[in-house]
């Protein structure tokens, strides 16, 4: 006989498996349930798609910036992106 023990102390037995595929066979799923009400992906930084770019960074720029990231609780990327906002607004 097949016993698993789950990280949480529950045991599934065989029997249990047994009764799970059958429901998983028979019943259609709960798509709302799975779905969570959560969006899937990353969130959309504005209106519309948003594209990728590469840059390039020198080591220390690079590990500056990463810095920063950590102090401000934030993302590199979105450092990049308030800053060359602010640089476009200024030009």
């Amino acid at each position: 006989m097949l016993i698993l023990g789950l990280s949480n102390g529950d045991v599934v037995t065989e029997a249990d498996f047994e009764r799970m595929a059958l429901e998983a066979e028979t019943t259609l799923p709960d798509v709302e349930r799975l779905k969570g009400g959560r969006r899937t992906g990353r969130p959309p930084l504005g209106s519309g798609t948003s594209s990728v770019i590469q840059i390039r960074l020198d080591e220390q720029t690079r590990q500056e910036l990463d810095e920063r990231a950590v102090r401000d609780q934030t993302t590199p990327s979105k450092i990049v992106r308030d800053a060359l906002r602010a640089w476009l607004s200024a030009s």
